[in-house]
């Protein structure tokens, strides 16, 4: 039962961190609309699809993640102009999620994904690299390096609790034990004493007259 309470809390205590992170990107997004309203068809297509993945994070996080990391590269990979607000505050929280969530496979997969599309003119139109470019790929690889830094330090400081508690518990039992060896030798002491005077009250019953 209380393995199962600490559980929900944990989950609870996530759901409002990401509520937060996602609020944060989503709060970023808002502000761009406001300051540029001139957007494409599909630059209003991504941008929903963009505000929804922001919205079910919380409850989702890793599914959610994976999808505006997928929704980066599609985005960057598009041989068209996609005018709307930017993701780049959606795509580094995601990927630090999946860094924090997930075994290293999905976010090194997300991660080089999205440094390959921020190189998409490099490849696709023979265009030199640019200072933004490179920018923005070590940006995605901070991003997820970010996450396996928090993951390693969050399963450094649960593995220290977890030994303190355990530490507890064995003194905790330990104590218990020797109290009871003390309470066992007591009693033995009392019956040995008892037995002793029950014998020699039978051999003489006038002893304790």
């Amino acid at each position: 039962m209380q393995k199962t309470m600490q559980q929900l809390l944990r989950n609870y205590r996530s759901h409002i961190r990401y509520a937060a992170g996602s609020g944060i990107c989503l709060t970023f997004m808002i502000m761009e609309i406001h300051a540029s309203k001139s957007f494409t068809a599909n630059g209003v297509a991504f941008t929903v699809i963009y505000a929804l993945l922001l919205a079910v994070l919380p409850l989702l996080p890793e599914t959610a993640s994976v999808g505006l990391s997928v929704l980066s590269v599609v985005k960057s990979l598009l041989p068209v102009l996609v005018v709307g607000p930017s993701d780049f505050w959606g795509t580094w929280y995601a990927l630090g999620v999946l860094g924090l969530r997930r075994k290293p496979l999905i976010p090194v997969i997300c991660v080089a994904a999205n440094v390959m599309a921020s190189f998409s003119g490099v490849v696709f139109g023979g265009e030199a690299p640019t200072v933004g470019d490179v920018g923005l790929a070590c940006s995605y690889v901070l991003s997820g390096l970010a996450g396996f830094a928090i993951q390693k330090q969050t399963s450094a400081m649960r593995a220290q609790k977890e030994r303190e508690l355990s530490e507890q518990r064995l003194r905790f039992q330990t104590e218990r034990l020797e109290n009871l060896h003390v309470l066992h030798d007591r009693i033995a002491g009392e019956l040995t004493h008892v037995i002793q005077r029950s014998r020699l009250w039978r051999s003489d019953p006038d002893v304790d007259r």
